[in-house]
């Protein structure tokens, strides 16, 4: 008996550890479930969020599952079937990998009687979308187009117009994909799940009026568009050679940078941190950042997405540990503002 997959993409920071956690939570409790989670750097955070389900988990570091990866996503899954057992295996892919890399290590020979690819889920940011077509298209639509369902994330202050518009724009990509516009807290994780047996779009509800800005767009001569919070820290390769000629794996357009450290911070030094991220130019790009680490009463879970950022209680962890993922980083730099936050408080 194959045993069945679901894959859970989407890109940086769309809410994929969210999502999966609801369904471990509502579907999955009876079942002995593998969790495989590729993280883009050198430390792990969301295997850290999910520890506390009964699940196995395992995560690869470094980057995304291709390539030089490829052949340790193979044996890690090989040795789970082994060895764990599962009746079921979720993978959370890096949000700056490609879906189509995923399935295609699952058409492996190896796997064709042994496991079956049930739920392809790609998570859509609903408000950051336009942002990361026109900025990141090659990643963010392989995701999109490889998706057997598409699920709406952030979207509970869209306006139900605003939401059509947001379908018709992604619907070229995958025009046979089900959907689900309602947010996911208002839904059961079955309803969820059943959308890709069912494909029919999940709409249920009217959605109260926000603006959106996107920022301008400028063209730099080349065909290709970056919206004005964007264009400040960009650099395009448009005229490099390497885009858009040929395909890129993430390390070539991305970098990671991973930060350990034992030292408690106070809630307005991480705010200050975070606040900092979308702010300084001199950091480089900074698309994703995620951790956990020591606070003055409590250990703090940060998420910061593109400028968003958000700060909540989380358990304890054997040391705090922290992950920026974008463009032309400055190590250097993302070292001091997290020390320097950190021991003077900004």
């Amino acid at each position: 008996m194959r045993v069945p997959v679901d894959i859970i993409s989407g890109f940086l920071g769309a809410g994929k550890t969210t999502l999966i956690s609801k369904l471990l939570d509502e579907c999955y409790q009876e079942q002995r479930v593998f969790l495989l989670e590729n993280e883009y750097g050198e430390v792990g955070i969301d295997g850290s969020l999910l520890a506390n389900q009964k699940v196995e988990v395992k995560e690869i570091y470094s980057g995304c599952i291709c390539c030089s990866l490829k052949g340790d996503f193979t044996q890690v899954l090989l040795e789970a079937l082994d060895k764990v057992k599962p009746q079921r295996i979720i993978i959370e892919p890096t949000g700056v990998g490609k879906l189509s890399e995923i399935l295609s290590v699952l058409e492996q020979d190896v796997f064709q009687q042994r496991l079956t690819a049930e739920h392809i889920i790609t998570v859509v940011d609903a408000l950051k979308a336009e942002i990361y077509l026109r900025n990141f298209g090659e990643f963010f639509k392989d995701q999109v187009k490889h998706a057997r369902t598409l699920v709406l994330s952030k979207n509970d202050a869209l306006t139900g117009d605003q939401v059509r518009e947001l379908m018709q724009m992604l619907r070229p990509i995958n025009p046979t994909a089900a959907w689900v516009t309602t947010p996911w807290e208002n839904l059961k994780g079955k309803q969820i799940l059943e959308v890709t047996h069912s494909p029919e779009v999940m709409f249920t509800r009217e959605f109260p009026s926000l603006k959106i800005s996107l920022g301008s767009q400028h063209s730099c001569g080349c065909g290709c568009h970056h919206s004005g919070e964007h264009r400040q820290h960009h650099e395009c390769n448009c005229h490099s050679g390497k885009h858009p000629h040929h395909l890129h794996a993430a390390p070539e357009v991305f970098q990671g940078w991973s930060w350990e450290s034992p030292k408690a911070f106070s809630n307005e030094s991480l705010q200050r941190v975070l606040t900092l991220l979308g702010k300084d130019s001199q950091l480089g790009y900074v698309l994703r950042a995620k951790g956990i680490v020591p606070g003055e009463d409590q250990w703090l879970h940060f998420e910061y997405v593109t400028g968003d950022w958000k700060i909540t209680a989380a358990s304890p962890q054997p040391i705090g540990r922290a992950v920026v993922i974008g463009q032309n980083l400055k190590t250097d730099r993302l070292n001091h503002l997290f020390e320097k936050c950190v021991e003077i408080g900004c």
